[in-house]
């Protein structure tokens, strides 16, 4: 992860590229998918192990999950998506990072931040990845026997989950903290791969990402949108990122059109919703947070209560002051009865 930068705490930034691990590179002219293959350049598959890479995920260790255990919770939710783990990932690992060290990225101090964002598997982590076609909305009710229909509406995008799992939390919180603290430098950046070819400049891959505001039951998160603009096409994306001791959910929807600025924020709700979800699902604790409309019956319930009990003690007053009057009378009959 990039070193914390000095100063204030700003927007995140490039954590919507770590989930589509592809996204810069795809718009700067990488291909498809740079972590499985690169056919066109004639190089072969990337994957080739060629020496002494490591083509296995190691067992887990600490605190860690297995990719059994992240597999199931992203299933639970996200039951039409594709899934792979650090298994599928390892075998291209060299060869994608190589293609984003031939990133050139402006200003060049930004090049370690979003050359280590961009990495589908930090360091210590082992991960599992999910992708559905279609909204959050289509994807909500898709676990198990969800409706088919609506997770298959491609022309609104795709939403994309991933599950990391650290050995401690300490590792975990700097995945999500190094994402804050590096836009303090870079949250507007331009990032251009090297075609080399002689004809032509070239695409440039413009990106631009703003903090959105959110609540979260969890230990730590944040919630941002994103856009990347390149050869005259746009792609947009709303993401949001929960950490609950040493496990960390990423939940994102992606698609060519941006959401209106009144549309952010429920997205946003949405996805924290999702993602806690599944964070919940891997930490045994329920991470949702509490309707508003449920906190406001609560209170009403609450100062109807209080209101009861205060009428109550109200009228006990009445009637001890009531006793003590009809006393004094009943006193004063008796005395006059004397003096006569």
């Amino acid at each position: 992860m990039p070193q914390p930068a000095p100063g204030r705490r700003r927007r995140p930034s490039a954590v919507a590229v770590a989930l589509a691990v592809s996204g810069v590179l795809m718009m700067a002219g990488c291909g498809d998918d740079p972590a499985i293959a690169d056919r066109d350049r004639g190089g072969g598959p990337i994957g080739d192990p060629g020496g002494d890479q490591q083509l296995r995920a190691p067992e887990p260790e600490g605190n860690q999950l297995s990719h059994e255990e992240m597999r199931e919770a992203l299933e639970e939710h996200f039951g039409e998506a594709t899934i792979t783990d650090t298994d599928d990932v390892l075998p291209g690992l060299r060869d994608l990072d190589t293609e984003l060290q031939r990133l050139r990225v402006a200003p060049q101090e930004c090049k370690q931040y979003v050359v280590e964002s961009a990495s589908p598997l930090p360091d210590g982590s082992l991960v599992a990845h999910a992708v559905q076609a279609g909204s959050v909305g289509g994807s909500e009710d898709s676990g198990g026997s969800g409706d088919s229909e609506d997770s298959e509406d491609t022309g609104s995008g795709s939403v994309e989950a991933t599950v990391y799992t650290f050995a401690e939390w300490e590792s975990a919180d700097a995945l999500l903290s190094g994402e804050q603290d590096g836009v303090a430098l870079c949250d507007t950046y331009t990032a251009t791969r090297p075609s080399g070819e002689e004809d032509g400049e070239p695409p440039v891959t413009e990106v631009t990402v703003e903090e959105v505001s959110m609540s979260s039951a969890a230990d730590a998160s944040l919630g941002l949108t994103q856009e990347l603009r390149a050869d005259g096409a746009t792609s947009h994306l709303v993401a949001v990122m929960l950490r609950h001791g040493s496990q960390v959910v990423l939940v994102a929807e992606a698609g060519a059109e941006a959401p209106e600025e009144d549309e952010v924020e429920d997205l946003v709700e949405q996805l924290q919703e999702q993602a806690a979800a599944v964070l919940s699902d891997l930490t045994g604790e329920d991470l949702a947070l509490e309707d508003e409309d449920d906190d406001d019956e609560d209170a009403d319930e609450d100062a109807g209560s209080d209101e009861d009990e205060s009428d109550e003690e109200s009228g006990d007053g009445d009637e001890t002051d009531q006793d003590e009057t009809d006393e004094d009378e009943t006193d004063q009959d008796e005395t006059d009865q004397d003096d006569s």
